[in-house]
């Protein structure tokens, strides 16, 4: 069976999905001619090659068939260095900020407007790494006190999410293309980490997009390759840095053993203490450099497993924060089951129950 569909609706998908005509139609495997005449008369389309065109852009069927093309997603500025940035973004990444901006609607929907904004009303006012860390009520001690660096990272998250109401949400994304990215063009306001990158290199992550939610900036950033030229993303780096390891602790550093056994005290990155001890002139620049490439010889430690149940996967994406909030909305009947299902990527029947 042939059907005919909105031909603007189906380019603007590919579009928002990443895909050019020639990669959509090699994997539909048919000619680039005749997918372009799809998008060009919208007719003639078998039933089950646009089964498989919405699944490749993941969208519902029924979007096909609206009379005109939604919006283009809005996307964060990009920060990245100039190689990177000349590269775009990937179908992943895409599709990430898809994802991230249906979350925060939906979280907009489910509280009021004055409600975020109250939410967000000191957030311009952290204007110090020490006013960060009193609102975040986690002590320099507390920090050390650790067992393990995911340990760090998951209670970092939730202190944001409570005591700040920033949503963190994280997909697996190229790692050589985004570190995370953040979104504050209307409340509520989101973090997105690469679920790739180590549990330091997260941890760092959040607070250097922190400072572009204070200033009222979305961007795309990745954090560990700067050029020289990048003051706005340097001065993020340099808040972070301080957040995390402060002037007056800045322990000295001048070897890899040094730089290791520290950052497993801290619960930091390597990179992290070694940038301090630069900015604290505890090392000269060309040793900052030498130990730089020594850490970057070293192997990228691998993830910790990861959740082991479809609802810990759901809860680790998501955060709890949005999950909580959607669970509880379809519990109280403010927000139907099929949405909520949808949104927490959950079954009816595990959503029944949580």
């Amino acid at each position: 069976m042939n059907v005919k569909v909105n031909p603007t609706v189906l380019e603007w998908a590919r579009r928002e999905a990443g895909y050019t005509v020639g990669e959509i139609a090699q994997h539909l495997d048919i000619e680039t001619e005749r997918y372009m005449n799809w998008e060009t008369t919208g007719t003639d389309i078998p039933w089950g090659k646009l089964k498989e065109i919405s699944k490749q852009y993941k969208r519902q069927l029924a979007v096909f068939f609206l009379p005109k093309a939604p919006p283009d997603t809005q996307k964060p500025s990009d920060y990245r260095n100039f190689r990177l940035s000349c590269s775009g973004l990937s179908k992943k990444t895409l599709l990430a900020i898809r994802r991230a901006r249906k979350y925060l609607n939906i979280s907009a929907l489910l509280m009021s407007q004055d409600y975020w904004v109250t939410k967000y009303a000191s957030l311009k006012e952290i204007q110090s790494p020490d006013r960060l860390r009193s609102r975040l009520a986690i002590s320099l001690s507390d920090q050390e006190s650790f067992k393990y660096t995911s340990e760090a990272f998951k209670a970092w998250r939730k202190s944001l999410e409570t005591n700040l109401g920033i949503f963190v949400f994280q997909f697996p994304l190229p790692l050589d293309e985004v570190q995370a990215f953040c979104i504050s063009d209307t409340p509520p306001f989101g973090i997105v980490l690469n679920s790739k990158h180590t549990y330091s290199g997260r941890i760092f992550s959040l607070f250097h997009e922190v400072v572009h939610l204070s200033r009222a900036q979305s961007g795309i950033c990745y954090p560990d390759d700067l050029d020289n030229n990048q003051s706005l993303e340097l001065a993020c780096n340099e808040f972070a840095g301080k957040f995390l390891v402060p002037d007056d602790l800045v322990p000295v550093a001048t070897t890899l053993d040094h730089l290791t056994y520290h950052a497993n005290r801290l619960k930091v990155s390597r990179e992290v203490i070694l940038r301090r001890n630069l900015e604290r002139s505890y090392i000269s620049r060309d040793r900052f450099f030498e130990l730089l490439a020594e850490i970057r010889q070293l192997p990228i430690p691998k993830g910790g497993g990861g959740p082991s149940s479809v609802l810990e996967k759901a809860q680790a994406t998501r955060g709890e924060m949005f999950f909580n909030l959607v669970a509880q909305a379809a519990q109280s009947n403010k927000l139907d089951f099929n949405t909520a299902s949808d949104a927490l990527g959950l079954k009816l029947n595990y959503l029944m129950y949580v």
